[in-house]
């Protein structure tokens, strides 16, 4: 006997969530198996073609809010690595700084969380290959048939860089990193993310008003 964890994709982080991103194979559950009557076989509907995509927009808004606070939380524990950097024995400083590395990585991955979200209910396509990440960020930039731009092409530059930080972060090791890319990363998130949040503020606030005028 063994035990199995069942994990929602959005709970899945790091390699993990993008080795399933890379080699998931999707599933449809039916009730009944084979089913009584033909099941006709119809392409998905996407976004572009013009029909309306099926959500619950209060609670896909919710969501992102939800991923917003759990961002919150990571720079909080940035803010304070940052101060116990200045202080801390050399002896420590090191441990301090991978793990201020690696908050940053999560930052932008709970970013991209909520740009996955927006990919696969909103788009109906999420981008795959080895370049998806940055396809994905710039999907987001683009006006689309169903909703406008999510973030501006300038947000998106500076997402670029620290995405570029996290696959450094992701990719060597630790003891590797340059303090002052890591240091210079932690000082101006705040700024970062205070755009990112007004660019999603106005796309939820473009959702909210197709939603009254539909």
């Amino acid at each position: 006997a063994f035990n199995i964890d069942f994990v929602t994709f959005e709970e899945t982080k790091g390699l993990f969530r993008e080795r399933v991103q890379s080699q998931a194979v999707f599933i449809q559950n039916h009730a009944a198996w084979p089913p009584e009557q033909p099941v006709p076989c119809r392409p998905p509907l996407s976004a572009e073609q013009g029909g309306l995509y099926e959500m619950n927009r209060s609670r896909f808004i919710q969501r992102i809010a939800d991923e917003r606070t759990k961002i919150e939380q990571t720079i909080a524990r940035i803010d304070r690595a940052l101060a116990a950097h200045e202080t801390a024995d050399t002896r420590y400083r090191e441990f301090i700084e991978i793990a201020m590395a690696t908050d940053l990585a999560e930052v932008y991955e709970g970013i991209e969380n909520i740009f996955e979200r927006v990919a696969r209910q909103v788009d109906g396509a999420l981008p795959s290959g080895p370049e998806w990440h940055k396809n994905l960020l710039a999907q987001m930039t683009e006006r689309r048939a169903v909703r406008p731009p999510v973030i501006s092409h300038e947000t998106a530059g500076f997402l670029e860089e620290l995405l570029d930080f996290r696959h450094k972060v992701r990719n060597i090791y630790g003891a590797e990193l340059i303090y002052a890319l890591t240091e210079a990363h932690a000082k101006h998130i705040h700024e970062l993310f205070a755009r990112v949040c007004a660019d999603l503020d106005g796309f939820a606030a473009a959702l909210v008003k197709q939603e009254e005028d539909s």
